[in-house]
């Protein structure tokens, strides 16, 4: 009995480190890029409780290293909305080394993401972030097939372009040969919808040059909503 006390107790410990990092994350957002909080689901705080204590700390981790990005970045003038320097700035501080010239293959509109090799993104820009219902817990707690509806074929290219490939020790960016397609959000109340359309992928690696993340870039429309400047 007094084990299994200890190892709730340690889960619980965890679930408050957990929330204080991500209302740390929401006050750096509300005061920096006037976006509002998001009401993170029960399901998510049961979700994150349930995980092995690595993954606990893993999850804590991820978003007190995203919050300190962000922070950093507004630090140092570097816009957290409408600037892909913030992508650069990222992979930087993540210390991972990117492959020559990234940056002249995102455009000004582009969404872009870092994705590890269990398929969890690490970091997204604020427009990504802006455009999904999601909570930065969703986000952290689920992989990227969690989250979305995709047509199995569609799946299966994401996998081998963007996984496989991305992690088989490529060193250069490349153009991902991954159909247009429709998405939904599979776990969130408004199911919103969007057509995606991916672009480039560049491996980045850590500092004795082991492939340990992916760099995508895409454009993302909202169905059945007004268009904005991003196509949003």
């Amino acid at each position: 009995m007094g084990k299994a006390n200890a190892k709730v107790s340690a889960a619980e410990q965890d679930l408050t480190l957990f929330r204080e990092a991500i209302q740390v994350y929401e006050n750096l957002l509300q005061q920096e890029a006037k976006i509002s909080s998001r009401a993170t689901s029960e399901l998510a705080w049961a979700d994150f409780v349930a995980l092995p204590a690595d993954l606990r700390q893993s999850a804590i981790e991820q978003i007190v290293n995203y919050t300190g990005i962000l922070a950093q970045a507004s630090k140092e003038r570097i816009s957290l909305t409408e600037d892909k320097r913030l992508s650069w700035f990222a992979i930087k501080l993540l210390k991972l080394v990117p492959p020559g010239g990234l940056l002249d293959l995102v455009g000004e509109t582009d969404y872009t993401e870092i994705y590890n090799a269990d398929g969890i993104q690490i970091f997204r820009n604020l427009e990504f972030y802006k455009l999904f219902s999601y909570t930065i817990a969703d986000m952290t707690l689920y992989t990227w097939e969690q989250l979305y509806n995709r047509e199995k074929q569609i799946k299966g290219q994401i996998v081998e372009q963007g996984f496989v490939k991305g992690f088989s020790g490529q060193k250069d960016p490349y153009r991902l040969v991954i159909d247009d397609h429709d998405i939904s959000e599979a776990r969130s109340q408004e199911e919103r919808q969007f057509h995606v359309s991916f672009g480039y992928l560049a491996p980045l690696r850590d500092q004795s040059q082991k492939v340990t993340a992916v760099f995508a870039t895409s454009k993302i429309t909202r169905l059945g909503h007004k268009t904005s400047k991003r196509g949003a």
